[in-house]
């Protein structure tokens, strides 16, 4: 239960210099000290986007596998940020690829989180992404990995909150407000590594016969709270 697969889906388009140099100063400590904190088997992968061609030529995704806190951070401080070409990028292939192709680890909890500045391809006024696929195809391949996806805008367009939102919403995640987005992932990981060790303690005691109302004198929690619990064991039990 303690097993967490972490996945980063990252526009690196120019205009997302400023995260990315945030990144590459505060995500190794953040990572650490919540994986030391929570005593959580931390692994983080990373998917970054661009957008296609002709709007750039560089690349439209780079997948880096699940690894160690250390070694994903030698992988973030190579990255930068170029191209774009017009407002949409290539989020869904952002999200599809990264989740298709990493080697998740059986029975761990999937958090992803999505960070961007601009809309997708594929969810204005587009059928599909230049890469045929459709944000439904996005939204099926998380659900059928059980991967939350948390979305993060970085500006203030208001396509890019609606269908941020969307891709989150439908997952289970929520959109947060990227004013501060280290801090925003700081206090998300916070509550879901808080949420691991509820439910390892909740499973631990329900294996042994502990009775409901047992449960919750014994972690000095309400039935509401044991509830929501085996929801979540049900919901990650891969």
């Amino acid at each position: 239960m303690n097993k967490v697969d972490l996945l980063f889906i990252v526009d690196v388009t120019g205009s997302m210099g400023h995260f990315i140099q945030q990144a590459k100063q505060n995500m190794q400590s953040i990572l650490e000290n919540l994986s030391k904190e929570f005593s959580i088997d931390l692994q983080v992968g990373l998917s970054l986007y661009r957008d296609h061609p002709s709007q750039d030529n560089s690349f439209v995704t780079v997948v880096c596998d699940l690894m160690t806190i250390e070694n994903i951070q030698n992988k973030i401080s190579q990255i930068t940020v170029d191209g774009g070409g017009d407002i949409p990028e290539a989020v869904l292939d952002g999200i599809i690829d990264g989740i298709s192709t990493l080697s998740w680890r059986e029975n761990s909890r999937r958090i992803a989180f999505l960070i961007g500045d601009a809309p997708p391809h594929g969810m204005l006024n587009d059928d599909c992404c230049l890469c045929g696929k459709t944000w439904g195809d996005a939204i099926s391949e998380a659900q059928e990995k059980k991967i939350v996806i948390y979305s993060i805008v970085l500006s203030e367009d208001n396509d890019t909150k609606e269908t941020f939102k969307t891709l989150a919403n439908f997952t289970g995640g929520l959109l947060i407000d990227g004013k501060n987005a280290m801090n925003i992932i700081l206090e998300t990981l916070k509550s879901e590594f808080d949420n691991i060790n509820l439910d390892t303690k909740v499973l631990e005691m329900l294996s042994k016969d502990f009775s409901i109302d047992d449960i919750c004198k014994m972690l000095n929690i309400d039935r509401e709270k044991i509830s929501e619990s085996k929801s979540r064991i049900a919901q990650f039990a891969i």
